[in-house]
């Protein structure tokens, strides 16, 4: 992650969170999928993938 999408997340900048989002979804939802190898539903895969996001914003 660059420094100023870390400086604008500090400073609670919303648009900075959706930048990343639409970045890196993808890729931490590939992550996840490859990770649980089969063992979660496509639901449960997304509901985590959400909650990658929610912790780097309250974090």
């Amino acid at each position: 992650m660059e420094t100023n999408r870390t400086q604008q997340l500090r400073a609670n900048d919303v648009t900075a969170l959706e930048e990343i989002i639409q970045e890196f979804s993808g890729y931490v939802y590939t992550i996840i999928r490859n990770f649980s190898r089969g063992c979660l539903s496509e639901a449960d895969m997304e509901e985590l993938t959400a909650d990658v996001f929610v912790r780097l914003w309250n974090n």
